[in-house]
């Protein structure tokens, strides 16, 4: 039971992901006006029965992808938990689009407050964990790498532990960043097996959480002891492709 539901869950964020962009290459946008294949319609479907009913934990749900993701999560029908520090710029989408109404729950805190942030995820008792929240600003990683390293690091590493000590069946996705390489100036893309750490705070810091995550895969969460602890791992490394590129750094 344990391997099918934690199993499924994942199966269903990459699909989910890979229906994204499978949508974003056959919606024709005219003029007030846009349609959908009839394949598309049938993926949606299954989408929706998929996450309805499903208490989903997100993290950082008042930043810009966090918000956008909350939105979408609540569409698709799951019941959404938000956890965040207040909204980072002003004006900001998670205001303008009313998220905090829209969702089930949206509770301000921080996440490098371990016993806090304990006490959210044993009362919410989640069935998806999906982990944004992070300082995500490469200059303020030059100005304050403290307040980087202590929120994309020990705060990644605050929301598994949480996890852990909740000891129930989940699946927990934590996204960090297309940074997280380090940058030896290749004219290629990088790989998951190219090595962690770029040369400033951001991009280490999420290197870093890259390593945490992989430290409890491995002594906590290892697949072939999934019926004993429950969860299914995953990491994804988000970024904006043209912003995200080497060539477009400032």
């Amino acid at each position: 039971m344990v391997r099918g539901l934690a199993g499924r869950w994942l199966a269903e964020i990459s699909d989910g992901l890979r229906f994204w962009e499978w949508l974003s290459a056959r919606v024709s946008i005219r003029i007030g006006r846009s349609f959908l294949t009839p394949r598309c319609h049938v993926m949606r479907s299954e989408l929706f029965k998929q996450f309805e009913g499903r208490r989903v934990l997100l993290t950082g749900h008042t930043g810009f992808k966090g918000s956008w993701l909350a939105l979408w999560l609540r569409q698709l029908g799951a019941e959404v938990v938000g956890i965040a520090e207040e909204p980072p710029t002003d004006p900001s989408h998670f205001e303008v689009a009313s998220v905090a109404s829209k969702i089930d729950k949206s509770i301000i805190g921080d996440i490098r407050d371990y016993a806090w942030l304990a006490d959210v995820v044993s009362e919410t008792r989640p069935e998806l964990v999906m982990h944004l929240a992070a300082q995500s600003v490469v200059r303020t990683g030059y100005d304050d790498p403290l307040l980087t390293f202590s929120t994309n690091v020990m705060g990644t590493a605050n929301v598994l532990e949480a996890v852990r000590q909740l000891k129930r069946p989940c699946a927990l996705f934590v996204v960090t960043s297309d940074k997280c390489y380090e940058n030896v100036e290749q004219t290629w893309g990088y790989r998951e097996c190219d090595a962690m750490g770029d040369h400033d705070p951001y991009g280490g810091s999420k290197g870093a959480a890259e390593l945490v995550v992989r430290t409890y895969r491995h002594s906590y969460f290892p697949v072939n002891r999934l019926d004993d602890h429950g969860v299914w791992l995953a990491s994804a490394r988000a970024g904006i492709p043209a912003a995200s590129s080497r060539r477009w750094r400032t």
